[in-house]
């Protein structure tokens, strides 16, 4: 049996977006695949929700995972 692993995202609006950040964000979410997550929530807020769906859509292109 497949499992459907969903992980949600949302986060502050006034949120300070530095490399460091995103380089951590982004292995987090590469954790979150290795261990079954296969689809991602995210609100549709200005700051954290918007720089996490677009984050995670750019990993999109080289894992199956979904988001919504």
């Amino acid at each position: 049996m497949e499992k459907n692993i969903k992980c949600a995202f949302t986060g502050h609006r006034k949120i300070n977006i530095t490399e460091e950040l995103k380089e951590q964000f982004r292995l987090e979410i590469l954790r979150l695949i290795q261990n079954g997550c296969t689809e991602f929530i995210n609100g549709g807020a200005l700051g954290f929700d918007m720089f996490a769906a677009l984050e995670i859509i750019k990993l999109k292109s080289h894992y199956p995972v979904r988001i919504k």
